[in-house]
């Protein structure tokens, strides 16, 4: 839990992600936290949304708590180990592919920090589509944007996701909706597929069950779903 005088660090890059980070920050300190912001590149490489939103910022440099610091090398992540949580405002849902090297260590030093740790939208380094990646901000917790992303929820995004909360931002969920063929499914989806057992109903009298599973090789599948 955040104290008077914690410190919480925003990790930016220089695309969009990075300008929803100069935005959080903003917000942050209306909240009166201390805000220290590491820039892992110069101002001129911003996109245009996060140049913008950074300028806003920098105007607030002498009026609240907030600090800058710009990546030289990896000393310069001292600048964060006093931050109770770390947010990754680095790349976005956009970003396929692996990291480059500079980058993946980056990832792996910030992981290595005793803070929590907050993913925007995605965690650095994760596939949205796959849920794979190589190096990958470990993430207590990921505030996605708009929708839920495939990569949020398959393969590899269990150990770096965290808990996964879904925000909005203005986009109507009909459109997001109709943008996509997959779906996460739900209790409510099947519900209405069983019937209502009576209460004085047993195990004879509620259906049966049949259970396709397992293999010679492996028959631990089979024993799983046994009832």
């Amino acid at each position: 839990q955040l104290k008077a005088g914690d410190s919480i660090g925003i990790v930016c890059g220089k695309g969009n992600n990075a300008g929803d980070g100069f935005a959080l920050a903003r917000l942050l300190l209306l909240n009166q936290y201390k805000v220290k912001i590491l820039l892992l590149y110069p101002e001129e490489q911003f996109s245009k949304d996060a140049l913008t939103n950074f300028r806003i910022l920098k105007k607030l440099e002498d009026k609240a708590p907030i600090s800058f610091n710009s990546f030289k090398d990896f000393s310069s992540l001292v600048f964060l180990e006093s931050c109770k949580i770390i947010i990754d405002a680095i790349l976005g849902s956009g970003f396929c592919g692996d990291l480059n090297e500079e980058l993946s260590s980056i990832i792996n030093r910030i992981n290595s920090l005793n803070s929590l740790k907050v993913a925007i939208d995605i965690p650095t380094g994760l596939n949205a589509d796959t849920g794979y990646g190589k190096a990958v901000f470990n993430a207590d917790l990921t505030i996605t944007l708009a929708g839920l992303k495939p990569g949020l929820l398959i393969n590899r995004a269990v150990e770096f996701c965290g808990k996964v909360e879904c925000e909005n931002i203005g986009i109507d969920a009909s459109w997001i909706n109709s943008s996509s063929d997959i779906f996460l499914s739900s209790k409510e989806d099947f519900i209405d597929l069983f019937p209502k057992r009576k209460k004085t109903g047993n195990k004879y009298t509620s259906g049966k069950v049949l259970s396709i599973a397992g293999s010679v090789q492996y028959p631990g599948a089979a024993d799983f779903v046994s009832f």
